[in-house]
């Protein structure tokens, strides 16, 4: 998939994010990172709600989004909820914009994201842990583990996110404004992703 991008989209415009954007954003969702650090227009209806995306004027069903070169848009409606895809989970994020997305199919004339895991032989062992609270019960959980060796690449991504969302706001009845606490809008998300790769020669894996 890495190779179609760099050969068949020469001269069309794309943003890669440093590992910098992407440790800002592990305890978020795919859908903040968007929103905050690309020009993409992300349609959010808040935490735990649905988030589409949209480029350069086309619809949500016109952005493909690719994990290693596979699709993960929905088969049935042809979109994908940005908001259940944690940042953690990845470590390459490229954005491509305009008609040349095509090539990657499912209509996708307005641009294409694509979701990586790089390969990372020889590495060592590495850890991570993060943690973040916000408001209205927002508390969000991530653990990364890997294990690179020379032949041996693996690792394994834990994501959970859990908010109250009893947010306040005025409801009108009868011409008279009260304040009162949304209900039954808590949520709970819970991720797993896991990454094994083996090298059986020198220049395959």
């Amino acid at each position: 998939a890495n190779n179609r991008l760099t050969v068949f989209s020469i001269g069309s415009k794309s943003i890669a994010y440093d590992s910098l954007s992407l440790a800002q954003f592990k305890n978020r969702s795919l859908a903040d990172l968007l929103g905050v650090e690309s020009s993409l227009f992300v349609k959010s209806y808040g935490q735990g709600s649905l988030a589409t995306s949209s480029f350069r004027g086309g619809n949500a069903a016109q952005t493909a989004v690719l994990w290693n070169g596979f699709s993960i848009n929905s088969s049935m409606n042809g979109i994908l909820d940005f908001s259940l895809i944690p940042g953690s989970f990845f470590n390459e994020v490229t954005m491509q914009y305009g008609g040349e997305t095509a090539q990657w199919g499912r209509g996708a004339l307005g641009g294409s994201i694509h979701l990586n895991n790089k390969s990372a032989f020889g590495k060592g062992n590495a850890y991570s842990l993060g943690a973040s609270l916000g408001s209205f019960g927002l508390n969000t959980q991530s653990i990364k583990t890997s294990v690179s060796q020379d032949k041996l690449n693996f690792s394994l991504s834990l994501f959970r996110s859990q908010a109250k969302n009893d947010f306040p706001y005025f409801k009108t009845y009868d011409g008279k404004d009260s304040l009162v606490r949304q209900q039954h809008a808590n949520y709970l998300a819970l991720g797993l992703l896991s990454d094994f790769q083996y090298k059986i020669g020198q220049n395959k894996k």
